[in-house]
C-alpha cells in the first residue's frame, strides 16, 4: 500500500507513529549516504505523504513530527533540492517552508547541478527559503 494511502487511513496516534517510522527511514538514507537516484522516488513519496499528513492534522504533535521529517529531508544532489524547493512552494504554509529551508542548509554547493537548483530558490514566495539559497550561494 503507498505511503499516502496508509497514513491517511490510521488514527492520529498511529498516524504519528508512522511518521516516527517514516523519519527512520529518511535518517538511514542519510545515514548509510544511499545514492540519490536510487532512493528519489522512494523519497518523493516519503515527502508528499508527509506534507499531505500536516496539512490534515489538527494535533500540534502530529504537525512538529511531520515537520522534522521534512527538516531530515536529504539535499545531496540536483534533484532533491528540487524537491525541497518545490516542496516549500507546494505546501503554501510558512512552517512547511521553513522546515524545508532547514533541509536546504545542508544542500551539497559543491555540486554544479545543486547550485543550479538553489538559484532557482531565489524567486521563492518563502523569505526562509530565500535566505538560506542566498547564503548557501555565497560559499
Amino acid at each position: 500500500m503507498p505511503v499516502r494511502k496508509r497514513l491517511s487511513a490510521v488514527s492520529i496516534d498511529e498516524s504519528v507513529d508512522l511518521l516516527v517510522i517514516l523519519m527512520g527511514r529518511v535518517l538511514q538514507v542519510q545515514e548509510a549516504e544511499e545514492k540519490p537516484g536510487v532512493v528519489a522516488q522512494e523519497l518523493e513519496e516519503i515527502a508528499q505523504a508527509v506534507l499531505a499528513q500536516y496539512q490534515t492534522m489538527q494535533q500540534d504533535d502530529g504537525k512538529q513530527a511531520a515537520l522534522d521529517v521534512l527538516r531530515y529531508l536529504p539535499a545531496r544532489a540536483e534533484g532533491e533540492v528540487r524537491s525541497l524547493l518545490q516542496l516549500a512552494e507546494q505546501g503554501q504554509d510558512e512552517q512547511v517552508a521553513a522546515a524545508c529551508a532547514q533541509a536546504l542548509q545542508y544542500a551539497d554547493t559543491k555540486q554544479v547541478g545543486v547550485k543550479k537548483a538553489l538559484s532557482e530558490g531565489r524567486k521563492s514566495s518563502h523569505r526562509a527559503v530565500r535566505e538560506v539559497v542566498e547564503r548557501l550561494l555565497r560559499k
